[in-house]
This record gives structure tokens, sequence and C-alpha cells, in this order.
């Protein structure tokens, strides 16, 4: 159907970035669960773009680099939305400290941030990198069921996090020893 209308693949990657920035924003305000809906709606998206590239074929380097930049701002943009929260609204209701939520946020930052550079950076050296158990849409999913859930238990997105970081590490050692296999050959 996008097709059909002349949607252009660039165009449905920022209407994403745009859902995904409201959906932060109500996180943000507290409406957690509206908008952990909104900002999974808007994460679909990326999977339409590039399908939708190649069957109008209109992918492009341009097309690539924006995709991979947008993806990047958007998880940014849904973690912040979860740091304001954290530390904007009173969630020592919430059976935690903020400070603990914060910290979790910002580690699961760096974690996926450096999963996504390792793969660009090896596939700069000309090697696929496409290995490891937690990559982007399983911390899409992951953090949209974990804000979902926060508002009744800051348990669950605690553990989600937590399991963000940890398979998130877990993936940089895989990429890291397929990386450096690879290259040896």
């Amino acid at each position: 159907m996008l097709i059909k209308f002349g949607v252009t693949p660039n165009f449905v990657t920022v209407v994403g970035l745009i859902i995904v920035l409201v959906g932060s924003v109500l996180i943000s305000l507290g409406a957690l669960f509206t908008g952990a809906i909104v900002v999974f709606a808007g994460s679909c998206l990326d999977l339409i773009d590039g399908t939708l590239a190649r069957k109008t074929g209109k992918n492009s380097s341009f097309g690539a680099f924006l995709d991979s930049v947008v993806d990047r701002i958007q998880e940014s943009l849904v973690l912040f939305g979860v740091f304001v929260f954290s530390v904007f609204n009173n969630c020592q209701l919430t059976g935690f400290r903020c400070d603990l939520i914060s910290v979790l946020v910002f580690l699961s930052l760096i974690v996926s941030l450096l999963v996504s550079y390792m793969r660009a950076r090896s596939e700069s050296l000309g090697v696929e990198c496409k290995e490891g158990i937690m990559t982007r849409p399983e911390r899409v999913v992951l953090l949209s069921i974990g804000i979902c859930i926060f508002q009744w238990s800051s348990l669950a997105l605690l553990l989600i996090l937590s399991t963000i970081i940890i398979l998130g590490l877990f993936t940089i050692i895989q990429r890291l020893l397929s990386t450096y296999e690879k290259l040896q050959n």
C-alpha cells in the first residue's frame, strides 16, 4: 500500500522517529503504558522501511545510514524518557530508588550503543557482524514490555533493564570474538 502511494523509505524512517519521540515524551510524563505502545508502533516502522526500500529499488547508502542513525536516536529517546520519568516523578512510590533505575537506564544505553557500534565498526572492516542474543529487536520488545509493566511493578523494569545489560554484554563478547575470528582469515 505504501508503494502505491509513493511513500519513500526515508519518509517511513523519519515518521518512525517522530512517533518514537512522541512515545518517549509520553513515557517521561508518566503515561507509561500508552507511551510504550506508541514507541513499539514507531519502532515497528523500522521493519517496513528496509523492505520498502528493497521492493521499490530505492535502497541507498544514505538510506541505510539514516536508518542506522535513527535507530540509535530512537533507542536513546526511549531510555531518556524512562530516565526523566524516574528522576522527576516520585518513583519512591514504586518501591525502588530512583537512582537505581537511572543507573540501569544509563548502563542499558551504553550497552545498546556498544552492541550497535560493534556491528557498524566490524562492517566497516568488511566483516559481517550480526551475532548476538540481545540485538535491537530484542531490546525494543523487552524495553516496551518493561515500560508497560513499570507502572504496576518497578521490579519488572529493573529485571528487564538488567537482562538487557547482561545479555548485551554477552552480545558484545560474542561480536568481539566473532569479528576477531573473521579478521584472522
